[in-house]
């Protein structure tokens, strides 16, 4: 058999088991998570849903969603929820003909519905449902709508509904009241009166802590409020793919929400469409089969980071990742980039001058600064923002910043101060970038971001301007990126099932990439793991005659002779036929030792291990078939650990040379 350079690599360093042994998951079978989503996500001024909100009902998967201005305009509300949800999903709607009625939709059958009149306005009422939630209870869902005109108002509403739900709803039962309180702060009158009926202290939030749901992120408009049955099981907001969780809900802005690939089909500008005034919110929950008191599974509060074994059958097309298995798991998610950063960037310039209107742009996020259309104050016309005592003003995310730059200036009470700028990078906390002077002259500030700190090689970098005295303003930020090279094709956020390896094709030759993977369940996923890397080889002219032989092309990166899930070349240079098949195994750690190696093997609950290796010097004394090799019977057990319906055991193996061994490990059916 032709011998290469890597087959010399693999002998010396990787184990492989010919059995394959399924992943035990952790069941949750005697509980279900259920999503609980407000939403009032209606765009442009006919009060209805559209592309932009139907995407984000899309992409955040709600089981339950109290739906505000529950009109369509391209069709009935059947169209609507078959197009958003699917034809499986149940609705209920006010009755009558209200002009932005409110409404559930549900993914579990609803028994019956109605609604309660509210005396305070006249074109919608309190929509409530009972659901059919999996589990012994049902769930009673309530749909409002607040109005915007006072909180005395909102105040009133909030009684009426605390007495129709104490008049109505069985004690017995979960509850959530949920959608547009329109609130201006958490301590409003109208939330301590529904405190009487369910919990008003969570406080859901986006990645960076953001709390606001009205376009501006100011203002808590929206809420899901459960009852202390439904608090007792809620579980923490997990998307895979993304890497935060939330433990009292999510706000979704897609203007801010990172990666947006793993909420598709939602587009990163859907939360800032025309007139869309409120972002969605969801919290979820773990609900129990026998219900509110009930003795409920509890979820992994955590998922383990992957630990990275290392890149295997690295050829010039590809290699296989690998990974040991992380208890809970039922799937892992890989990466594969050409950064270590794991996101791209183009060189580009980023200008934003304030002026199209006097709102904060979209994809900024505002802590409390005003706008000035004072022509001593701005640089370029019409508007700057302007920044007050306290206030905060936040840049949307960026790629590889090289240099910021921004325009300042004073009035009279804020001349000769010195204000500051921030950065945060992936979601971190803030680091003060820079102080700067303020003057009544004006002036443009640049900022260095090639030194400390050095930003260039930083993905998702932000930008947070504060201030803490009166007053200064603020015109034409700027910021220049530099050009990083991203994912390789098809390799970000890929769900690779529940198996520990996988092999990465379809790359250059001679190319450095990097890897890491995640860990996730039902309801959550893990902190990526360590950044791993491997470059990827020129073929070789052993492989190219092999290929010849085969009549499969060297080129080809996909090509598997014997359908076992290995690729062609990677077994090649594993040192196997590529045209007998094997099981697809999980690769292991071996270490070489005086005597031999230190094993440790993946095996299904407790079969005998027998070892069989080669152990020439010569690697040309190799031959194509594994039963040339010697059998290995001086080995111990060192440990075993349990993971359900298989083990990690580790051996140490006597070879009496620790050089130039390859090994393969077989399970018979015989117990240790």
């Amino acid at each position: 058999m032709p011998t290469t350079p890597l087959l010399n690599y693999f002998m010396n360093f990787f184990v492989r088991a010919t059995l394959f042994l399924s992943l035990s998951c952790l069941s949750l079978s005697a509980a279900e998570r259920v999503r609980i989503m407000a939403a009032n996500t209606t765009s442009n001024n006919f009060s209805a849903y559209e592309d932009p909100g139907i995407r984000i009902f899309q992409g955040l998967d709600p089981d339950i969603v109290l739906v505000q201005e529950f009109n369509y305009r391209s069709g009935s509300l059947r169209d609507l929820v078959d197009t958003a949800f699917g034809e499986a999903f149940y609705f209920s709607v006010e009755a009558g003909n209200e002009q932005i009625p409110n409404g559930i939709i549900s993914r579990y059958p609803i028994l019956e519905s109605g609604e309660w009149e509210d005396v305070e306005v006249d074109n919608r009422d309190f929509a409530w449902a009972r659901i059919d939630i999996p589990g012994d209870t049902d769930l009673w869902a309530v749909s409002v709508h607040f109005l915007t005109r006072n909180s005395t108002v909102r105040n009133a509403q909030a009684q009426a509904l605390v007495s129709f739900i104490q008049a109505n709803v069985p004690s017995d039962v979960y509850l959530v009241v949920g959608g547009d309180f329109n609130t201006d702060n958490f301590g409003e009158p109208g939330l301590n009166t529904l405190s009487a009926i369910v919990d008003t202290d969570g406080r859901p939030d986006d990645q960076f802590g953001t709390r606001g749901t009205n376009a501006s992120r100011e203002k808590p408009y929206d809420q899901v409020l459960p009852d202390a049955a439904l608090v007792a099981v809620e579980v923490p907001v997990a998307i895979s793919g993304h890497s935060f969780t939330y433990s009292e809900g999510l706000v979704f802005d897609s203007r801010v929400f990172t990666p947006i690939s793993a909420v598709s089909p939602v587009l990163s500008g859907d939360s800032g469409a025309p007139s869309m005034q409120h972002m969605a919110v969801i919290r979820d929950f773990l609900i129990p089969a026998d219900g509110p008191g009930g003795e409920p599974v509890d979820p992994v509060e955590t998922l383990d980071t992957p630990a990275l074994i290392g890149a295997f059958y690295t050829y010039a097309n590809g290699f296989t990742a690998a990974w040991l298995p992380v208890e809970g798991a039922t799937g892992y998610r890989l990466d594969v980039a050409l950064s270590d950063q794991f996101a791209s960037g183009d060189a580009d310039l980023f200008f934003e001058d304030f002026d199209l209107d006097t709102s904060v742009p979209s994809g900024w996020t505002n802590g409390g600064s005003g706008f000035s259309n004072l022509d001593t104050h701005y640089s370029s016309a019409p508007y700057a923002r302007a920044m007050a005592a306290g206030d905060s003003l936040t840049s949307p995310s960026f790629n590889f910043p090289e240099e910021l730059s921004f325009f300042v200036e004073s009035s009279g009470g804020g001349n000769g101060q010195t204000g500051s700028v921030s950065y945060s990078i992936d979601g971190a906390g803030w680091q003060l970038l820079e102080s700067f002077v303020v003057s009544q002259s004006g002036d443009a500030v640049f900022v260095d971001l090639t030194v400390d700190p050095d930003l260039t090689i930083s993905a998702d970098v932000r930008f947070r301007f504060e201030s803490s005295f009166n007053t200064w303003y603020l015109d034409d930020v700027s910021v220049a990126t530099v050009s990083q090279a991203g994912f390789a094709v098809g390799y970000e956020d890929l769900a690779v099932g529940d198996r520990t390896h996988f092999s990465v094709n379809g790359l250059d030759a001679s190319t450095t990439y990097y890897y890491r993977v995640r860990a996730e369940d039902a309801t959550m996923t893990s902190e990526s793991s360590a950044t791993g890397s491997t470059q990827t080889n020129l073929f070789s002219s052993a492989l190219a005659a092999w290929s010849a032989d085969e009549g499969i092309s060297p080129l080809s990166s996909t090509s598997d002779a014997d359908m076992d899930s290995i690729l062609d070349q990677a077994e090649f240079a594993f040192g196997t036929d590529p045209n007998d098949p094997t099981s697809g195994a999980d690769l292991l750690v071996a270490e070489p030792t005086e005597s031999g190696f230190r094993v440790t093997v993946r095996q299904s609950t407790a079969p005998n291990l027998e070892f069989t290796y080669f152990g020439s010097e010569v690697l040309s004394d190799f031959g194509a078939s594994l039963s040339e090799g010697v059998s290995v019977d001086q080995y111990s057990v060192i440990s075993r650990e349990g993971f359900g319906d298989y083990e990690l055991v580790t051996l140490e193996i006597d070879t009496g040379s620790a050089d130039q061994y390859f090994f393969i490990a077989e399970a018979d059916s015989s117990d240790f």
